[in-house]
């Protein structure tokens, strides 16, 4: 098989995957790829083995290894001087897992309104992940609270003074030195990853 070929039929499985995250069957593989020859969908999964994208369970099941679900990462770039990059990935990563990275039962995504965490760099629009298992924040850690009513929530950084805990806004141009005053307070989430569009 081509190398062209190949890396043309590679998009074509990965971007199918990605929007169905299931693989396809030869049937549907034959009309993704344009080949009528079932014995060439049969040279190319075993290409797919070989350059390990596919893994072999049984006969007639294959399994996605990291390298067709995941994104290739190359190697870093430089921020200060100009340097070299290689052109093939160092490694690759699963954006799901980076995310998630413990239990996915654990983790709710929330979007984020209004501008008072913009010093911590959580802006309008931003979308943070959120560990439902976690509700011990440490000092400093950014939570999802309650305060004073259980349906009303604030992101805010949490700490504490004289042992007492608050929440501090992170925008000190409009909010200079501003924490949350409630009754109450109840954390909810802990925020662990943040992820933002450019």
């Amino acid at each position: 098989m081509r190398k062209y070929n190949f890396e043309l039929y590679i998009s074509k499985l990965k971007a199918y995957y990605w929007e169905k995250w299931i693989l396809p069957t030869v049937d549907v593989m034959q009309e993704l790829l344009w080949i009528k020859s079932r014995d060439s969908i049969s040279r190319f999964f075993n290409k797919l083995i070989e350059e390990w994208y596919l893994e072999k369970e049984s006969i007639k099941k294959y399994i996605p290894t990291q390298k067709l679900t995941s994104f290739p990462v190359y190697d870093r770039v430089s921020c200060w001087m100009a340097s070299e990059i290689e052109s093939t990935p160092t490694n690759f990563i699963d954006i799901n897992k980076y995310i998630i990275w413990w239990n996915p039962n654990w983790i709710v995504l929330v979007e984020v309104k209004w501008n008072s965490m913009e010093d911590a760099w959580i802006f309008e629009w931003d979308i943070v992940s959120l560990d439902t298992n976690n509700k011990y924040p440490r000092i400093w850690d950014i939570v999802i609270s309650s305060i004073d009513w259980d349906n009303e929530f604030t992101l805010k950084r949490y700490d504490k003074e004289n042992w007492i805990p608050y929440l501090k806004y992170e925008n000190n141009s409009i909010y200079w030195d501003k924490k949350v005053e409630a009754n109450t307070i109840s954390i909810v989430w802990v925020v662990k990853w943040l992820v933002r569009q450019f």
